[in-house]
């Protein structure tokens, strides 16, 4: 049960604070005097007795595991079972204040103010998210009768995938969202060859991709290039939204890489940040604000929301596909990558390999030729929808998180 404490806070790769190593087997009088600092905030988190509670087995199960495949594909650091040291080195400019907290410059006057604020912000959101977490899998465990009842039955080949996918994309929306989870070159080579396929399906309308990993400002022209991008995965979308006339819009904050040199978390293996949930709230809102602008500018136009899946899936927290979902028509496809056993990473083969749900089905899994369990989803319904392809009717949506999700093949290594 240690684990599943451990597990809240790495998903959402948040509680990065002052200097100060806990130990889950401190006593009630160390942690409660332990509150009274900012590092020390994070400890008063769910107890395992809460959490057997508010989950059955099953899904408490799920929760552990999600969490643990979360911190996988972030490659955070795993510490069994204490919690991983949390040292600021460094702080934010206290000029960032108009920027990150509007209103309270006269409150936040000095850099380390202002960085213990983000850090308390973050903790208090984490709390939240953690605990509506737990119920976001309780009801999709639950539901999976239901959405067994509203599933697509796909039966096409692999090949005609994309194809598939621009079919299903409705004419009247206005926001056409796009997840990728990264650092797997094979997804953005699909992407890039479905964005001439957008075009096909609005050939008269006016197109915008609108992307995390572009910086603001950044528009449409040659040479586009993505910030630590070494591998130049990303040139081929830019090219292919060129050729196929869709106008790009970066919108990541210029100011985030400023910042993120100055604070140094080491909770986090890349040291950033802005992968923090009040980072994510930050940037999610900076990202709103510019595809506001740019509607006022271009109302009849379709807009491409381009981010890595944490950004726009519905059940996210500070979901930028659920803000706009609220104010117009949305349509969210999300690729994740199509693994095996074979060629998935070790901490997932560990993690699955591990539950006894996987293992019930394993040998299934591999005669299909079904690929294995990745998304927040697939570990919460265990497997009950395995297919490449799952989609259901909209009404479920926010349920599940998208209105399609897409496994691409990642090829042996």
């Amino acid at each position: 049960m240690k684990k599943i404490i451990l597990f809240i806070f790495i998903f959402f790769a948040a509680l990065a604070t002052q200097a100060q190593t806990f130990s889950l087997t401190k006593t009630a009088g160390t942690v409660a005097k332990s509150t009274r600092s900012v590092a020390r905030h994070a400890a008063i988190m769910p107890s395992s007795a809460q959490i057997s509670k508010s989950l059955s087995r099953n899904i408490e199960i799920s929760f552990r595991n999600s969490m643990e495949l979360q911190a996988t594909r972030q490659n955070f650091y795993i510490y069994g079972a204490k919690l991983p040291g949390r040292r600021l080195t460094g702080s934010i400019p206290r000029e960032f204040t108009t920027i990150l907290y509007p209103g309270m410059e006269e409150i936040l006057t000095s850099d380390k103010q202002l960085s213990n604020y983000f850090v308390l912000r973050n903790n208090r959101e984490t709390l939240k998210a953690g605990r509506q977490l737990q119920k976001q899998l309780q009801l999709l465990y639950e539901q999976i009768p239901v959405l067994k009842q509203h599933q697509t039955i796909i039966e096409h080949n692999p090949a005609y995938d994309l194809t598939w996918l621009q079919e299903q994309i409705p004419t009247d929306i206005s926001y056409l969202l796009i997840g990728e989870i990264h650092t797997y070159p094979v997804i953005q080579e699909n992407i890039a060859r479905f964005l001439p396929l957008i075009r096909q399906k609005f050939p008269d309308r006016e197109i915008f991709l609108l992307t995390e990993f572009l910086p603001d400002g950044t528009a449409y022209g040659k040479g586009l290039q993505t910030p630590r991008d070494p591998d130049r995965a990303y040139n081929q979308i830019w090219l292919a939204a060129m050729e196929s006339n869709i106008q790009t819009i970066g919108l990541e904050p210029k100011f985030l890489n400023a910042v993120e040199e100055d604070l140094v978390i080491d909770f986090f293996k890349r040291k950033d940040m802005w992968s923090t949930l009040e980072g994510r709230r930050h940037r999610n809102n900076y990202w709103k604000h510019i595809v506001e602008q740019a509607r006022q500018q271009h109302p009849n136009a379709l807009f491409i929301i381009y981010a890595g899946s944490g950004h726009v899936l519905y059940n996210e927290p500070f979901s930028l596909g659920t803000s706009l979902a609220s104010q117009a028509e949305t349509f969210m496809i999300s690729f994740i990558p199509g693994l095996t056993l074979k060629n998935a990473p070790k901490k997932l083969k560990d993690i699955l390999l591990d539950e006894n749900w996987f293992q019930e089905k394993r040998t299934y899994i591999e005669i299909s030729n079904y690929f294995i369990p990745f998304s927040q989803f697939d570990f919460a319904t265990q497997l009950m929808f395995p297919e490449r392809i799952v989609q259901f009717t909209p009404q479920y949506n926010h349920l599940t998180g998208f209105d399609v999700q897409l496994k691409i093949k990642i090829p042996d290594r």
